[in-house]
């Protein structure tokens, strides 16, 4: 081994400890030359890595298991937005034939089920947009609007869009705005509007009997 001695070498080896034990361990050899015969050897210096090893492991793992979910969260979001794309295109259609149908001479009772149809288009479509929206969150993508927009308005569709619902249960739906609150508010009418008709829908639905009231 001395004729091959020369320079330096680095290397990790796998040894047994005293006890046994299954050990990570780098070495350091370095050749030297005796001053008075002249004999080259490798002077070796031994470190016990094991534990830097096992973190680099573990850090591995973790960069793995990071990039399989954001390869399934991407994989999951392709798949809600071009089911979207499918389920969008025939439920615009049904939304426009149903306000073309209330610009129509109907008698009363046709006009109640062509506005439930078509309330209950919207809710659908904002069902949509939910699912849509949590995928936006999960992959840190949704962008919240600031504009000027009907607070007022926001709060009486949402009523309307659950009363047929709450009147099923027997229950009174009631939407009260309070003189002072501004008609008009800056910000996000579509998110705000998600808000209050999960609220008003999980309200509806854990309430056996009674009123539900929207305050604003």
């Amino acid at each position: 081994m001395a004729e091959s001695c020369t320079g330096k070498q680095t290397g990790e080896l796998l040894l047994h400890d005293v006890s046994g034990k299954l050990i990570t361990v780098l070495t350091n050899m370095v050749c030297v030359t005796d001053s008075v015969t002249g004999v080259r050897s490798w002077r070796t210096a031994i470190i016990d890595i094991s534990d830097r090893k096992r973190n680099e492991n573990a850090l591995h793992q973790a960069e793995l298991a990071q990039s399989t979910a954001e390869s399934a969260n991407q994989a999951k979001s392709q798949f809600l937005s071009a089911m979207s794309h499918e389920i969008r295109t025939p439920l615009n259609g049904l939304l426009g034939m149903t306000e073309l149908l209330l610009n129509t001479k109907l008698d009363a009772e046709q006009q109640g089920f062509a506005h439930i149809a078509r309330r209950s288009g919207d809710s659908l479509l904002g069902i949509l947009n939910d699912v849509l929206d949590l995928s936006k969150i999960e992959a840190g993508k949704l962008e919240i609007e600031a504009v000027r927009f009907d607070v007022w308005q926001v709060a009486r569709d949402v009523t309307a869009l659950y009363v047929d619902r709450a009147r099923g249960k027997r229950i009174e739906l009631a939407c009260q705005i309070n003189d002072d609150v501004p008609i008009h508010a800056i910000g996000d009418p579509v998110r705000l509007t998600q808000i209050v008709t999960n609220l008003v829908s999980n309200a509806i639905k854990f309430t056996g009997a009674g009123v539900v009231s929207l305050r604003v």
